[in-house]
């Protein structure tokens, strides 16, 4: 498996069904390489749904298939977008906090 079906594999494995045109934006290649991949050596790892999104084929062989990428982990852009948003969360609502005990001081 070469370097740019890892990345493909490696954005699928985070849960949600893409499109490919997604997939590519994300990996920064063009939709017809993401496109090559999916529908030929990737085809077996992959399903696709009605809606024309991407995402793993579960079975319970699909770990051990999934080895060989797993080892050359890297953080997608999914991963860093997915953190950026939890972090603006918590930073909301502990400022909507703090407001409240500021608010209930003053009283």
């Amino acid at each position: 498996m070469n370097k740019v079906e890892s990345r493909i594999i490696n954005v699928l494995r985070q849960g949600v069904p893409l499109r490919s045109r997604a997939i590519a934006n994300v990996l920064g290649i063009s939709r017809r390489e993401v496109n090559h991949y999916l529908y030929s050596s990737l085809q077996p790892l992959v399903t696709q749904d009605p809606q024309y999104r991407w995402m793993l084929k579960s079975s319970p062989s699909q770990e051990q298939l999934s080895l060989p990428f797993a080892i050359e982990q890297e953080q997608s852009s999914l991963d860093e977008l997915l953190n950026q948003y939890q972090q603006q969360v918590r930073e909301t609502a502990l400022e909507q906090t703090l407001r409240s005990l500021i608010d209930f001081s003053e009283e």
